[in-house]
């Protein structure tokens, strides 16, 4: 939730900068701001983490100002440590990258505004984290689409990326069965509010049921004890009730809403737009309803496992209720990040996606 009035943020190391503050803005104490237009900003998803607050700052016409560039602000900047609230780290997620969903929500599910790494487990939902205001997706790894530094993809550097206007580019492995003779995948100039994250658009074929489906090939996950592993991605759709679509971390497979054998993914099928958290093990499923899709808006999907003792879905940067792991994926069975999308009509126009991030601290 965005902030409404002053946060504890014990600063252990860190420069400071002044900044013109925006129009009519209030921006509190220990929250986290955007430089935007020359004016900072209370950040907001999707764009570029410029630091946090150290003194409050209310440029308000009530207090006497109010114009953009009456009073400035003060804000850490570069890399500075702090102690944060942090849902669900525990001392497995040292190395794990720390996401802002607005000024004063810090996510561990991947979104669009990286704003630093957990350096040191302290308690239970409390980490020490070493924020960066240099860090941006566009520092975090080779693409618009993809998987970035620290995913390990048999213990070697980063994966590769859905990218280049056409096609399926590295090692993403189209496995469609009922899809169109072509891969039709491009990149979006402008497919969110942000200037910081692009995307792609998956198209299927305008018949009904036709489909569009990719693995990344080589990338194998094994969901084993102390070893968390994180996913993320951010989609959109026309029409959420004549659509199928999962996306997730899973098996290698040609079938993926058919019978897919063991994974962790998001599943909407034909269902007013529900989108289902599914955990399977050997063919055995369990699931719980994690958000209901809006046409033609945005969401943010996200999950962790922990690498101990629960899955958390997220959404929009929220936590939802822990999952058990009852069906959590085969130890022994490689898992990779998969998409299937099925266009359930001929107006549908396809599947909307700014990112898809994966990645396991091993």
């Amino acid at each position: 939730m965005s902030a409404s009035a002053d946060a504890v943020l014990n600063i252990m190391r860190g420069e400071t900068v002044k900044y013109p503050v925006t129009a009519t803005t209030s921006l509190y104490k220990g929250s986290m701001i955007s430089k935007r237009g020359g004016y900072a900003s209370a950040l907001v998803d999707g764009y570029k983490f410029n630091g946090h607050v150290k003194s409050t700052v209310l440029n308000t016409v009530a207090e006497g100002y109010g114009a953009a560039g009456d009073l400035n602000v003060e804000v850490y900047t570069g890399k500075y440590t702090a102690e944060i609230a942090l849902t669900g780290v525990n001392e497995y997620m040292v190395g794990a990258y720390v996401y802002a969903y607005d000024d004063n929500t810090y996510c561990l599910a991947p979104l669009r505004t990286p704003v630093g790494i957990v350096r040191r487990y302290v308690s239970s939902g409390v980490a020490e984290v070493e924020f960066d205001t240099n860090m941006g997706r566009e520092t975090m790894g080779a693409g618009v689409v993809g998987i970035f530094e620290g995913f390990k993809k048999n213990n070697l550097g980063p994966a590769c990326v859905i990218a280049n206007n056409s096609g399926v580019a590295g090692s993403w492995v189209r496995t469609s069965v009922n899809g169109p003779g072509a891969v039709v995948l491009q990149t979006i100039a402008a497919i969110g509010a942000s200037p910081y994250c692009n995307g792609v658009l998956i198209t299927p074929d305008v018949a009904e049921n036709d489909s569009e489906s990719f693995q990344l090939s080589g990338a194998q996950f094994m969901f084993v004890d102390t070893h968390p592993i994180f996913f993320g991605t951010r989609i959109k759709v026309a029409d959420v009730t004549n659509i199928d679509l999962i996306m997730g971390i899973g098996a290698v497979d040609t079938a993926l809403l058919a019978a897919w054998s063991d994974n962790i993914s998001f599943r909407v099928v034909d269902a007013a737009g529900t989108c289902f958290i599914i955990t399977e093990k050997a063919t055995t499923e369990a699931s719980a309803t994690a958000t209901t899709l809006v046409n033609d808006t945005y969401v943010n999907l996200g999950f962790l496992w922990d690498g101990a003792s629960a899955i958390y879905p997220y959404v929009n940067g929220t936590r939802g209720t822990v999952v058990a792991t009852t069906y959590l994926p085969t130890s022994t069975v490689g898992c990779t990040p998969s998409i299937e999308f099925t266009a359930g009509a001929a107006s549908e126009v396809g599947l909307y996606m700014s990112f898809l991030d994966a990645y396991q601290i091993l």
